[in-house]
């Protein structure tokens, strides 16, 4: 496992590097501006440059001819990615408490949320790419980030025209129960960790049957 996760450092680290440049650059630029959103669309680029990189070099031939499992593959790669987008997110985190000069939490709600954000997007993505191949899924990612942009306002007033058709009112006693756990950042964080060690486990799982069907 530990040569694989260091063969995904030295295929990302200048790409991860550059991230962070340009998180600092983002700062310079509009210094009100939060770095979490720009961070998670880095750590989701860094997420797709792994898997590129291994179908353009024929990688996945390579790692099958070496003395290891296919699941050690996979594992390593979920390992590696969320390793490699959690860092980044978390450099984010720091660099904007350090330009602040160190006033307000370290950690807060918005920054567990954008890690769980990414992660969860990542197990999406993983399943989606062992099935469907690179070229599609990057294909299918665009598709689906132009429908966000052009239908998310539409829907989001269409539901506020018709006050989400009661769901608000159904669910708010049970919001106001749970906001005095959601408003700290570690009841936030434990609270989600749960479904999301969940999700990851099942798209690892469903990866690693997907990728034992391939041939190389």
């Amino acid at each position: 496992m530990l040569p694989l996760l260091y063969k995904e450092w030295l295929v990302l680290r200048t790409s991860w590097l550059v991230s962070v440049t340009g998180l600092f650059a983002i700062l310079f630029l509009s210094s009100r501006q939060s770095l979490l959103p720009a961070a998670v669309i880095l750590a989701l680029t860094l997420l797709m440059s792994s898997t590129y990189v291994d179908d353009k070099n024929t990688g996945h031939l390579f790692l099958n001819s070496l003395p290891t499992t296919r699941k050690t593959i996979v594992y390593g790669k979920y390992i590696a990615s969320i390793l490699h987008g959690t860092s980044l997110i978390i450099a984010a985190d720091l660099i904007q408490w350090g330009f602040s000069r160190f006033t307000g939490p370290l950690w807060d709600v918005n920054a567990a949320g954008a890690i769980f954000a990414f992660v969860w997007i990542a197990a999406l993505y993983f399943p989606l790419y062992y099935w469907l191949g690179q070229r599609f899924v990057q294909y299918g990612l665009v598709i689906a980030l132009i429908a966000f942009i052009t239908l998310g306002p539409f829907v989001y007033h269409w539901g506020e025209r018709h006050r989400w058709w009661g769901l608000v009112d159904a669910l708010a006693p049970l919001m106001k129960m749970l906001g005095s756990v959601l408003g700290t950042p570690l009841g936030f964080s434990a609270l989600i960790a749960v479904p999301t060690a969940f999700i990851v486990r099942i798209s690892a799982t469903l990866s690693l049957r997907l990728y034992e069907r391939k041939t190389f």
